[in-house]
């Protein structure tokens, strides 16, 4: 399967969404591509960014970030506001 097909594919999984952005998780083992995905999904998927845990979590531990996603970045997207996240 292509990219562009299985960017289409994930976008169609996730239907229509108004006024607010969908979003993808990419998860894996460490070394696995989850970057190179993220990064190529970018690429293809117009309007699109990427997200790193690394950006947001890079002094916490593995399982101790998902506020800092969830109240930092998911909520304001959802809201429809710039996030702008230090």
């Amino acid at each position: 399967m292509s990219l562009v097909e299985f960017a289409a594919l994930a976008l169609d999984a996730i239907g229509p969404v108004v006024h607010r952005p969908r979003i993808i998780g990419v998860d894996g083992r460490t070394a696995s591509g989850k970057t190179t995905l993220a990064w190529r999904l970018a690429g293809t998927v117009a309007s699109s960014a990427v997200v790193r845990t690394d950006d947001i979590a890079w002094w916490h531990s593995a399982f101790d970030w998902s506020a800092l996603m969830a109240d930092g970045v998911l909520a304001p997207v959802r809201r429809g506001e710039a996030v702008d996240f230090r």
